[in-house]
């Protein structure tokens, strides 16, 4: 069975950044041909070249992480009878270079990482319209960890630009999307998950009961994105940086 989750439908719920979903009629057999699909529409604020990033981000700086240790934090600003858990990283990033904005050479750097989407599937009986035919008897709720699809792990001896935000109790969270570019040989690459082919667009995940459910992620970003950043130098780069903030 195919579910979309928005804001408010037809019994499927989102709870500020808490995914309740409800899955009225849907098997909870194990058996891969009958695995649950779940679709989760995500509304991205892309920016779509240098200059929007440039714009938008209050705070731009060259470095390089200075371990892959991490601290995790609950990035779950709300409260909910479900008590989820949305998981941030938080990584030590050295600053060389302040391009746009100040913030201090040593400073902590967070991305979301994960999000607990907590799934109810009962014995209802439903139509292709969505109608309830028959109420539901039974139901059973379980929660799955889904990895977010903005996360860009950090790699060690990689010098990066950082398009960040202003700091949040300490952290300094992306500042546009996307937020990476990775310097090498002092040639720029844009990075982003979203690029890559093996995205995290669609995730088939077990959870600790070995209940199965695929998590289709769908958002508003052009298929067609054109990257006009990868290839350019590093020199380039910063004086086309520079060059939109005047």
């Amino acid at each position: 069975m195919m579910m979309e989750v928005n804001k408010m439908k037809k019994g499927y719920i989102i709870l500020s950044a808490i995914l309740a979903i409800f899955m009225s009629g849907c098997s909870s057999n194990n058996n891969t041909d009958n695995i649950a699909q779940v679709t989760i529409n995500t509304d991205r604020d892309i920016q779509k070249n240098l200059e929007e990033m440039v714009k938008v981000a209050p705070i731009i700086v060259t470095g390089y992480y200075e371990s892959l240790d991490y601290r995790s934090v609950n990035t779950l600003e709300s409260t909910s009878l479900y008590q989820l858990y949305d998981e941030g990283r938080v990584y030590q990033f050295h600053v060389t270079d302040h391009v746009k904005g100040q913030c201090p050479n040593k400073i902590e750097i967070g991305q979301k990482y994960s999000r607990e989407v907590a799934v109810t599937d009962d014995n209802a009986v439903v139509d292709e319209s969505g109608l309830i035919k028959k109420s539901a008897t039974e139901s059973n709720t379980n929660v799955y960890t889904v990895l977010d699809g903005d996360f860009m792990e950090p790699q060690l001896e990689k010098e990066y630009v950082l398009f960040l935000n202003v700091e949040h109790e300490g952290i300094y969270y992306p500042g546009s999307t996307p937020f990476v570019i990775e310097l090498s040989n002092d040639t720029a690459q844009l990075k982003a998950q979203w690029l890559k082919e093996d995205n995290l667009d669609s995730q088939t995940i077990e959870n600790e009961e070995g209940k199965k459910v695929t998590f289709n992620i769908e958002s508003n970003i052009d298929t067609s994105y054109q990257d006009n950043i990868t290839g350019m130098s590093k020199l380039e780069l910063i004086q086309q940086i520079q060059a939109y903030q005047e």
